[in-house]
């Protein structure tokens, strides 16, 4: 068994409170003076997942925790990063999910979930009297998640699925 040093700080989050942890080893791959942050774990996606909606998203997810409202309306901004990732052009994010189901890049389900996301995240970014609750969150994120999953995540495992089984075969025949 090999062990490493490593040095973890505990602090306290100024904004929400929470504990944090850091763990400062050498191969810390983020850029805080404290290390990577390992508690709690922030959700990270792949590089299947284009720039600009994986940006969006971990922004989302910094303040999932203190604000729903800004979760809600960042996790409307992921929706129209991946309608911009999928080539989708249109005046508004209704006009564009709805071309995303026209052309069925995405299931029925997905663009239900895509609405009525885009529909809270309206209502947290104008005056609104619907309130924007941690169990809303908790679907946003879901639903938000499992779009990226089927549209970046699975077709890149699929495709590095079949490269595996051509290698393989390769070097058995």
């Amino acid at each position: 068994m090999e062990f490493h040093d490593a040095v973890y700080t505990v602090t306290r989050c100024a904004t929400c409170s929470r504990l944090l942890v850091y763990d400062d080893c050498e191969d810390f791959t983020e850029q805080t003076a404290l290390g990577d942050l390992v508690f709690p774990k922030q959700a990270a996606l792949s590089r299947a997942v284009p720039d600009n909606v994986r940006r969006v998203y971990q922004e989302a997810q910094r303040v999932k925790q203190t604000s729903p409202i800004a979760f809600a309306v960042l996790s409307r901004r992921v929706l129209e990063e991946i309608c911009r990732a999928k080539g989708i052009d249109r005046p508004n994010l209704s006009a564009a999910l709805a071309e995303l189901a026209k052309q069925g890049v995405i299931p029925s389900v997905l663009s239900d979930a895509s609405s009525l996301i885009r529909l809270i995240g309206n209502a947290g970014a104008h005056a609104s009297d619907l309130k924007i609750t941690v169990p809303h969150v908790w679907a946003i994120d879901s639903f938000v998640m499992a779009t990226i999953e089927y549209l970046f995540l699975a077709p890149a495992r699929l495709e590095q699925f079949k490269q595996s089984l051509s290698k393989s075969g390769e070097s058995e025949g």
